[in-house]
C-alpha cells in the first residue's frame, strides 16, 4: 500500500464512521436528513478517488463498461454532493437555495452531454488530450464546484462571523465548514486555468490530494459539531418543557381558549412561553401588586395567589402597572430557564396546598 493508499484510507474510514452513525438522521425531514445526505456524497465522493486501495476493483469496473465509469460516477456524485452542501449552509445561514439543484442539474447535463460526444473516453483531468468535449466536460464539472465553494464557504464564514443571536455551537460548526470549504476556491480556479488557458499537460493529477482531503475532514468535524450542538439544544427544550409544565398546565386550565398546541418542541417551547406570559397578563386582576420579576419564588408566590383568586373570582382593584416588565433578560432561553425556574417553585407552592 502506498503513502496515498493509506492517507485515503485514514480519511476514508472515520467519513464512513460518521455516515453510519447518523444513518437515522434519513429519516428526520429538514437539516438532519439535509445534514447525513452531506455525509454520504462527499464520503463517496472520496471513496471514488484514487489512488486508493480499491482501485483493483475500480479498474475492473471500468474494463466491464468499456469506459471510464467509475470517474464519470465520481464527478456526478460530487455534484449532487457539492449541492447538497451548498444547499445545506444556505438553509442553515437561512439565505435563498432556489438556485442550487437546477445549477447541480444544468451542470450534469452539460457534462453528460459532452461524455457523450467525446464517445465516453473522457477520464482524468491529468490524462486530458485538449478535446474540445474534454474542456467542455472538465470547465462544466470545475466551474460549479468553484461557485459552490466561494458561496458555500462565504456564506459560511459570513455567518460564523456576524450570526449575532445563532448559537455558539451553530458558529463554530459554520466556521469549520466555511473553512473547510473555501480552501478549496482557489483549487478549483487553477484548474480552470489549466483547462482554458494553459492546456493539456499542465495539470498534475493528485497535487492537491492534501487540500481535498482536508476539505473533506472538515465537513464533517463542521457537521459533526453542529449535530452535537443540535442534541444538545433539544435536550435543553425538552427539559425546559419539563420545568414549565406545572405553571403552563395552570395556566392552560384557566385560559384554554389561548392555548395552541404546536407540531415540534421549539415551537412548543415558545409558545408555552407566550401563553404563560398572556396568562400572567389575564392574572394581574386578580392580584393587587405587579409580579416580581427577579425572585422565582417571589414570582412562583404570586402566580399561587392570583391563581387562588382567581378560582375563588376575587378581583381586585388598584391602579398601576399590572406586569412588570422583563428586565435585563434579553434572549428567549434566558426568558424560558426563568419561566421554568418559576414554574418549579410553583409546582413546590402547590403541591404543599394540597
Amino acid at each position: 500500500m502506498s503513502k496515498a493508499e493509506l492517507f485515503h484510507l485514514i480519511v476514508m474510514v472515520p467519513m464512513w464512521l460518521v455516515v453510519a452513525w447518523r444513518t437515522r438522521s434519513a429519516n428526520t425531514p429538514g437539516l438532519p436528513r439535509q445534514r447525513w445526505l452531506m455525509y454520504l456524497g462527499i464520503t463517496l465522493t472520496w471513496t471514488l478517488s484514487s489512488p486508493t486501495v480499491l482501485g483493483p476493483w475500480f479498474d475492473q469496473v471500468d474494463a466491464w463498461a468499456g469506459w471510464p465509469l467509475i470517474s464519470g460516477v465520481k464527478r456526478a456524485v460530487a455534484v449532487l454532493s457539492g449541492a447538497s452542501l451548498c444547499g445545506l449552509y444556505f438553509t442553515i445561514a437561512q439565505r435563498p437555495t432556489r438556485w442550487v439543484w437546477p445549477t447541480a442539474l444544468a451542470t450534469l447535463v452539460v457534462m453528460a452531454g459532452a461524455h457523450f460526444a467525446s464517445g465516453h473516453t473522457v477520464g482524468a483531468i491529468a490524462d486530458w488530450d485538449g478535446s474540445m468535449a474534454g474542456r467542455v466536460y472538465f470547465t462544466a464539472y470545475e466551474l460549479f464546484l468553484a461557485v459552490t465553494f466561494a458561496s458555500a464557504g462565504g456564506v459560511s464564514l459570513w455567518h460564523a462571523a456576524t450570526g449575532r443571536g445563532t448559537r455558539r455551537d451553530i458558529r463554530i460548526g459554520m466556521a469549520i465548514l466555511g473553512c473547510g470549504t473555501i480552501i478549496c476556491f482557489p483549487v478549483a480556479l487553477y484548474i480552470l486555468w489549466c483547462l482554458l488557458v494553459a492546456g493539456p499537460g499542465v495539470y498534475v493529477d493528485q497535487q492537491f490530494r492534501g487540500i481535498q482531503g482536508a476539505m473533506m475532514l472538515a465537513s464533517v468535524a463542521g457537521s459533526i459539531v453542529l449535530e452535537v450542538g443540535a442534541a444538545r439544544h433539544s435536550r435543553r427544550v425538552r427539559r425546559l418543557l419539563n420545568d414549565l409544565t406545572p405553571l403552563h398546565s395552570a395556566a392552560a386550565a384557566i385560559f384554554p381558549e389561548r392555548v395552541l398546541p404546536m407540531p415540534s418542541s421549539e415551537e412548543q417551547l415558545i409558545r408555552h412561553v407566550v401563553e404563560i406570559r398572556d396568562a400572567q397578563a389575564g392574572l394581574a386582576a386578580f392580584h393587587p401588586d405587579p409580579a416580581p420579576e427577579s425572585d422565582p419564588q417571589a414570582a412562583a408566590q404570586w402566580f399561587a395567589t392570583a391563581i387562588a383568586n382567581h378560582a375563588a373570582g376575587e378581583s381586585v382593584s388598584r391602579s398601576g402597572v399590572a406586569v412588570a416588565t422583563r428586565g435585563a433578560r434579553q434572549e428567549f432561553m434566558d426568558e424560558a430557564k426563568w419561566l421554568g425556574a418559576v414554574s418549579q417553585s410553583y409546582a413546590r407552592i402547590a403541591a404543599g396546598q394540597r
